[in-house]
C-alpha cells in the first residue's frame, strides 16, 4: 500500500527573468519518485491549485508551478506580453532553478493556455520531460460565430481579461501547434471536458489524434467544464495523473 504523507509544505519564491520576477510554488516530499512541472491557464495563477498539488506531493510527487508574467503574485502588465514566446522564457526559468540534472523534470502537467505553453515548447525542442499531461488544453478558442466574436473585440465598452496584445500573439501559435501536431512526439495524457466553454474540446481532441506520440492517453468528461482540477469529484482526475505517471516513472 502506497505511503501518504500528511505533512506537506508549500514553499513560495521569486525567479528573476529579465526584469520580470516570477513567483514560484514548490512542494517537494522526501524522497520523490517523479519531478513535476506545472503551468497554470491564461488569467490563472499556481495558489489555485494548492490541493491538488498538496494531493499529489503527499503521495511521493514533488512538484513546482509559477504564475506567468503578468498572472497572479508574479510582475508585469496584467496578462500581457509583447512577444507570446515571453511565455516560453518563463517556462524555461522554471525549469532552469527547479530541475537539475540529477533529478530531473520528469513531467510536465499544464492546464489551458499553459498546455499551450507547453506543447509549444516541445515542438520547439524546448522542453526536457519524460511526458505531459495536458488538462483542458487551449489549441483553440470556443467561438461560436466568429463575426460576432471580432465584433466584440472591438467594442471598447467589453472588458475582458485578455488583451489584444494576447490575442493577437497567440493566434499564431496555436496555429502552429496544431500543425505540427504531430511532430509532437512524448508520452501524452489528454484530459478534455466535455462541457468547456472557454478551450474547444474538439481542438484538444483533434491534436491528441494527430500527435505523434507512440505512447498518448485520452480521457473525456462529459457534463464537466474548463477548470477540471478544481470540479467537484476533481479527486477522480487527481488518481488518473497520479496512475498515469505512476506507470510510467516506473518504465
Amino acid at each position: 500500500m502506497e505511503a501518504i504523507a500528511n505533512d506537506i509544505s508549500i514553499i513560495h519564491d521569486i525567479l528573476p527573468v529579465g526584469g520580470i520576477r516570477l513567483h514560484r510554488v514548490s512542494a517537494t516530499p522526501e524522497n520523490p519518485w517523479a519531478r513535476v512541472a506545472f503551468l497554470p491557464g491564461y488569467g490563472d495563477h499556481a495558489m489555485r491549485y494548492l490541493d491538488f498539488f498538496k494531493w499529489i506531493a503527499a503521495r511521493g510527487v514533488a512538484l513546482s508551478a509559477i504564475d506567468f508574467r503578468g498572472h497572479g503574485v508574479s510582475t508585469g502588465a496584467r496578462t500581457f506580453v509583447n512577444q507570446w514566446e515571453e511565455y516560453l522564457d518563463d517556462l524555461a526559468a522554471l525549469l532552469r532553478a527547479s530541475f537539475k540534472s540529477s533529478a530531473p523534470c520528469d513531467f510536465v502537467i499544464a492546464h489551458s493556455h499553459g498546455a499551450l505553453v507547453a506543447a509549444a515548447a516541445a515542438l520547439r525542442g524546448q522542453l526536457p520531460c519524460r511526458g505531459c499531461v495536458f488538462t483542458a488544453p487551449f489549441f483553440r478558442l470556443k467561438i461560436r460565430d466568429e463575426q460576432l466574436a471580432e465584433e466584440t473585440r472591438r467594442d471598447p465598452l467589453c472588458l475582458g481579461i485578455a488583451t489584444p496584445r494576447w490575442f493577437v500573439t497567440v493566434s499564431p501559435v496555436m496555429r502552429e501547434v496544431m500543425r505540427r501536431a504531430e511532430e509532437f512526439s512524448l508520452p501524452l495524457l489528454t484530459m478534455i471536458p466535455s462541457a468547456d466553454r472557454i478551450a474547444d474540446p474538439a481542438a484538444g481532441e483533434e491534436f491528441f489524434r494527430r500527435a505523434g506520440s507512440m505512447d498518448k492517453t485520452l480521457k473525456i468528461y462529459p457534463e464537466y467544464r474548463h477548470e477540471l482540477l478544481r470540479e467537484l469529484g476533481r479527486e477522480q482526475i487527481y488518481e488518473e495523473i497520479h496512475q498515469w505517471m505512476r506507470a510510467r516513472a516506473t518504465r
